[in-house]
This record gives structure tokens, sequence and C-alpha cells, in this order.
């Protein structure tokens, strides 16, 4: 799900659903979480209680691969799924949230756990156990939200050498974006669940495949995708929006007319690759590495 590398996890989420996942079945990030350069620092916005800012404390069993901790969260899984040889090394972590949860309060807490259905009665076990752990760890939670300036000074104290890494609605990720306008764009990272923009379908270009030697005219109306699985070409794509970055090439030449969300100014600039999904062409003729 994640294409890009960071050292730094923005994790937004809402209080029923935070809940409801932190006492299912599983932890679904960690799998890629230790995948990324390490040390990691975390933000969290939506925190509550602060634990989802703890996957690093708990314990986690992915059949063919146990981590020891309480909760142990258990987790479905098949063979694609990238399981980690290790926790996630977290040396900083911080939440943001208008209404925060304290643990001390045990009306507070109560209200928690009502987030879970009364039959599930793993999901409770776990959340208690988590209550737990947040509560001996006290995560740092910040009371604020998205429209004032703390969300600037949280990533401003993130460490200067950390990749910052945002997914979610767009307006959070607006606000992420201008709280971190300062930093050095190659250490800021966002994945949209909406495109930025209408793929380019107007047409009028040639796509050659370099390996096999085919072209297709793109006709108006159509992606590049579309064009090559219509033709029975076997390439990878997922969303068909340019978000999800599932569809990647790697351009030899031409000149694409970029339209995802994935690839940063730098990248699109450069014009070595391109999500076929929705990008079209500057050029009479793109040809691409397949």
């Amino acid at each position: 799900m994640l294409r890009r590398h960071a050292q730094a996890l923005w994790a937004p989420s809402n209080r029923g659903y935070l809940y409801q996942l932190i006492a299912a079945a599983g932890w679904t990030s960690l799998p890629w979480l230790p995948l990324l350069p390490q040390p990691l620092a975390l933000i969290e916005v939506g925190a509550s209680a602060g634990l989802c800012l703890l996957p690093d404390r708990y314990g986690y069993d992915y059949g063919r691969a146990t981590f020891a901790g309480e909760p142990m969260l258990r987790c479905a899984v098949n063979e694609a799924t990238p399981i980690p040889d290790s926790l996630p090394q977290i040396v900083w972590r911080a939440g943001l949230d208008l209404n925060p949860v304290d643990l001390a309060d045990a009306d507070q807490v109560a209200w928690l756990e009502t987030l879970v259905w009364p039959e599930q009665a793993e999901r409770l076990a776990n959340l208690r156990a988590a209550i737990k752990v947040a509560a001996a760890n006290r995560p740092r939670i910040v009371q604020g939200d998205l429209l004032g300036d703390s969300l600037a000074r949280l990533c401003a104290e993130a460490p200067k050498d950390a990749h910052l890494y945002c997914c979610g609605p767009t307006p959070m990720l607006k606000a992420f974006e201008a709280a971190t306008a300062d930093w050095p764009r190659a250490q800021i990272h966002v994945e949209y669940f909406t495109p930025k923009q209408e793929a380019d379908k107007k047409g009028g270009f040639v796509v050659e495949l370099a390996r096999s030697g085919q072209e297709f005219v793109i006709p108006e109306g159509k992606s590049i995708l579309q064009v090559l699985l219509d033709a029975g070409v076997d390439v990878d794509y997922s969303c068909e929006l340019g978000i999800c970055g599932a569809c990647e090439q790697r351009v030899i030449s031409g000149t694409p007319e970029h339209r995802d969300a994935i690839l940063t100014e730098e990248e699109q600039a450069s014009n070595t690759k391109v999500m076929i999904c929705c990008a079209g062409c500057k050029s009479e003729r793109l040809v691409l590495d397949l």
C-alpha cells in the first residue's frame, strides 16, 4: 500500500475506528512499518488516548511469525503480506486531538470500552490490555486541531532528518502540507485517497512497449492503462485514479503529462516514470520499459 519510504509516519484516525482497530484481530500497519528507514517518529491526528502511537509495545501473531507482547493481536495474512523481522524502532511520538482521553479517568476509559460490540470479547480484552500499556507509557497527546498552529508545532518538533508521511482525506493532507511547507520536499510524502486531478484522456499519441516491440495508438477517452488491458497486456494496476502507485512504469523516452498524486514534483519533472492509469503524453510517442 505504501509506495514511499518515510522515517516519520502520520497516522490519521477517528476514535470509533481507532479503538475498534486496536481491539480487533490485528494491527494492519505493523508489516510495513519496519520496512521504512529506521528509526521512526510518529505523529497521529485524532490520537484520543494514544493507543495507536504504541505499535512497538504490543504483541503480534501473524501465523508464520510471532512477536511477544500484550495485547497479543492476531492478524490474518496471505502470502503477499510482508512479515517483518522485527518491531519498528520508534524514537519519538506525539498525538493531536480536540479532546484527548485521560486514561486516569475511569469514566473516559469506560467510554472507550463502549466502542466495542458486547459480543466481541477478544476485542474488549485487547483494548483493555492496550489501555494498560498506554497508561504505563503515557504517549504525549497535545490538545488542538488542524485549524490552529498545533499541527505545525508538532511537525517542527520531529527530528530534522526524518521523512514525514501523511495519508488521509484531502483537507487533512492540505493542512499537513501547509504545516511542513518549510521542510525539504524530498522529506515530505503524502498519499491521497481521492485524485488530485482528472486523468488525461485526450489521447492522440503512440505508446511503444520497448521489450515486446508492440505499439498502441491511444485514442481520446481512454487511458494508457485501459488500452493496454484491452490488448491483453499484463500490467499491474489497482485504483485507476493515480493514488496508489501500482501501475507505475519506467519511461525510456517521451514526455508524460503527469496527473497522479504519487510522484513528487521533482520525480514528475525527471520524466523517468509514469502512472499509466491517469497520465497523458506531451510528445507524439511515449516509450515504456514493458
